[in-house]
């Protein structure tokens, strides 16, 4: 298996989920893949 580096963003933060759509404007992301959830923090975390 190869390692794919992808670019990303990881916005963490308080209530950052209920501002999804402003964010992903402030940042020009037109078609964004977004996961949310406490195992995606822990993740978020280590990175």
């Amino acid at each position: 298996m190869k390692n794919i580096e992808l670019p990303r963003k990881v916005i963490v933060g308080e209530g950052a989920t209920h501002s999804i759509k402003e964010i992903c404007n402030e940042l020009n992301l037109k078609n964004p893949l977004i996961f949310s959830g406490n195992f995606t923090k822990k993740f978020a975390d280590i990175i």
